[in-house]
């Protein structure tokens, strides 16, 4: 089919940017983008981005790139749990402008969404620290060593147990499922970091995170504490300051809902899931605001892979030092 005849198809059913992208990637033969789909665009931009040009001969990582990439499309747009893109969930984002914006930029690391390389190296980086064999798959022992096992027992067990998101192997984690985690985990107030999490509390699906859930995963917080004979506050205490912050409408367990509503939900998941981060927020008063050179305040993803680049920069050069 040549180019007119081509367009002229496309045009036919294709009536607006998102549906001719949709339509250009699959070549018409679907109504949503899959991974497979978005894999060539990804990597052509690989090949031909300005900002990825010292990184071209390093092939071995052009794949793990890629991966990371789709895996941050997918969780920013809301579609992680099907796997599936559709021109309306393009419409909502703005994916397209970031992509029109790489034609523009020769700085990939401008695009803090979706492909930025410092991101991916951040990423990447904290993969491989805990992949003990190197083998690019991590078992639920490797994943006790993220963070120092900040994360307790129980909340693995629903991870590998593939409650959040499907898992292409049992009992194993690949990179795209640990960029589904790290996304989660550093960016709890993301809409879908708040379901990935909501799906992990609620242990029997009936939609609510109840008293009972919520004490059981506390208690595995308690004792994490326990072992580094840190004091704190009764589950009572905790589950009382958390209603009063949160007020969900039910009175007496969580909704989905009512996690998305409360920016202070962040401070109920930690309190369930990486004691680590819940001793911290009770004995500080919160995090300050972060702003970029533009004045835009920071993402809570954003300050941690500007915190982690930075101190990985910084070893590396003091490696190279006393070499």
């Amino acid at each position: 089919m040549d180019f007119t005849a081509w367009w002229r198809a496309m045009t036919s059913v294709a009536h607006d940017e998102a549906a001719r992208f949709v339509y250009t990637l699959t070549g018409g033969n679907k109504s949503f983008l899959s991974r497979e789909d978005l894999y060539g665009m990804v990597m052509d931009i690989m090949h031909t981005h300005p900002g990825l040009e010292f990184c071209r001969e390093a092939v071995d990582f052009h794949d793990k790139y890629c991966d990371v990439v789709i895996a941050r499309i997918t969780w920013n747009l809301g579609c992680v749990w099907t796997g599936k893109i559709t021109a309306d969930c393009l419409r909502k984002s703005d994916f397209l402008k970031c992509v029109r914006q790489l034609q523009e930029d020769s700085d990939i690391n401008r695009c803090v969404r979706y492909f930025s390389y410092e991101h991916f190296y951040v990423i990447y980086c904290k993969f491989w620290e805990i992949d003990s064999n190197h083998d690019q798959i991590v078992s639920k022992a490797d994943m006790k060593l993220h963070k120092d096992g900040a994360i307790t027992d129980l909340v693995l067990d629903r991870i590998f147990f593939s409650c959040a998101v499907r898992l292409t192997k049992k009992d194993t984690m690949n990179l795209i499922g640990f960029t589904n985690f790290l996304l989660a985990e550093e960016d709890k107030n993301h809409p879908t970091s708040v379901e990935y999490w909501f799906r992990i509390l609620d242990e029997d699906g009936d939609g609510f995170i109840s008293m009972y859930e919520m004490e059981r995963f506390h208690q595995a917080v308690i004792d994490k504490l326990t072992e580094e004979r840190i004091d704190t506050m009764s589950f009572k205490d905790v589950a009382c300051q958390m209603f009063d912050m949160i007020c969900p409408e039910n009175g007496t367990a969580f909704r989905l809902m009512d996690l998305k509503k409360s920016p202070l939900s962040i401070r109920l998941l930690n309190a369930l899931i990486n004691w680590r981060k819940f001793y911290a927020q009770e004995v500080t008063e919160g995090t300050e605001r972060v702003l970029d050179e533009n004045g835009r305040e920071l993402s809570d993803w954003e300050r941690f892979c500007s915190e982690e680049y930075e101190t990985m920069m910084e070893n590396e050069e003091e490696v190279d030092e006393n070499l």
